[in-house]
């Protein structure tokens, strides 16, 4: 089973993700697959406290 974190991780980077290259079927397939996984229901408190979570990590990361 995956980590609750590690799946926190993947929504962030699906935000930002765009499809660059492949044929309309690839694209389509892409845009569903991204639409439907960030449109989950999710608890709005517990997503902020993921969000404020891996912000903490990325802050600490870049300070090395």
């Amino acid at each position: 089973m995956r980590d609750k974190f590690n799946i926190g991780w993947e929504h962030q980077a699906l935000i930002r993700a765009r499809m660059i290259y492949g044929d309309d079927e690839l694209q389509q397939m892409f845009s569903r697959i991204r639409h439907e996984t960030l449109c989950l229901s999710r608890d709005a408190a517990v997503l902020q406290n993921e969000v404020r979570d891996m912000r903490k990590i990325i802050h600490t990361l870049a300070l090395r």
